[in-house]
């Protein structure tokens, strides 16, 4: 990851984009530090993201400069409780789906529940919705 300094602020940068702005020059296939830097470009220090916190969003911040280079800096995000609800019924209706069989072996369920009196495709959506209940 790279950034530009633009107007004493960092924006995100990458060494295709240098190239395309700058396309009379013949840039090395490995470029030092030195020439990005000549031209306001820089390396970033990847960083872990902090841990998942589920009322949380983690989000990507500007880079900061720390001890002479370049380092990522993540944040959190609150989330709203009708979105954590929402996210909740959303991970339900996903897992719901991946449970359930595909349609053409339902409805061959059912064909074959109504020739021999059984109630398996009944049985097959109680369980699945039993094993992934709706959210309140």
């Amino acid at each position: 990851m790279y950034i530009r300094i633009v107007n004493d602020h960092p924006e995100e940068y990458s060494i295709d984009q240098l190239k395309r702005d700058n396309p009379m020059v013949s840039f090395p296939s490995d470029i030092s530090n030195d020439i990005l830097a000549a031209y306001g470009v820089y390396p970033v220090k990847l960083t872990e993201p902090p841990m998942k916190n589920p009322k949380k969003d983690i989000v990507q911040l500007a880079p900061v400069f720390i001890n002479g280079e370049w380092c990522q800096k993540w944040g959190q995000t609150t989330i709203s409780s009708k979105e954590i609800k929402n996210r909740a019924n959303k991970a339900v209706r996903d897992a719901r789906r991946d449970a359930y069989l595909p349609m053409s072996e339902q409805l061959d369920m059912m064909y074959w529940d109504a020739i021999n009196g059984t109630s398996n495709w009944v049985d097959h959506i109680t369980s699945v919705k039993a094993a992934h209940p709706k959210i309140p």
